[in-house]
């Protein structure tokens, strides 16, 4: 068996040969760790969004709590784990070492979480502007926070994968 792989596309071909001589190819997509998450959990929310009792007010801010409290998880795993990392960090021939790396990340979550929340209250400010006190506010504003926690999460995996990657 030969497998191929192409780092650009994350494809990989494999060639095999069965019991009767005969050639058997298939091509294969490689799924990035970001590529899963996203797809789990955005088509779960998507999926549970057609659902009727999605479509109420209240049931749209629930649905889309539940969702940011999934990416909220993702984000305070790999959270955990960018801080389980023992070992050293040398890009650009700079030298750092795992407590650096705690340190910026711990700097880095901190930092975030002022940034979310000035963000979220700016954001909820213009909404209450545009709508007025309107129902239509608590769903597009449970979503923009699902939004927010996704980009955390995903900045942290892929922090993540670089640590294993490089």
């Amino acid at each position: 068996k030969a497998n191929i792989d192409n780092e650009d596309t994350n494809t990989s071909t494999s060639t095999s040969t069965s019991s009767s001589d005969q050639v058997v190819e298939s091509n294969t997509i490689e799924e990035s760790l970001t590529e899963k998450l996203i797809r789990e959990i955005d088509g779960a929310y998507a999926e549970e969004s057609k659902l009727p009792e999605s479509s109420t007010t209240v049931g749209m801010v629930e649905l889309a709590d539940k969702y940011t409290q999934k990416w909220q998880q993702v984000a305070d795993e790999y959270y955990n784990k960018i801080l389980e990392f023992d070992g050293i960090i040398t890009p650009n021939e700079n030298y750092y070492s795992s407590e650096d790396l705690h340190t910026f990340v711990s700097n880095m979550k901190t930092n975030w979480e002022k940034y979310n929340q000035v963000q979220c209250e700016n954001y909820l400010k213009t909404l209450q502007t545009i709508y007025g006190a309107g129902t239509i506010v608590g769903p597009i504003m449970a979503d923009y926070e699902y939004e927010m926690q996704k980009e955390w999460a995903l900045q942290l995996v892929g922090i993540y994968q670089q640590l294993y990657i490089d």
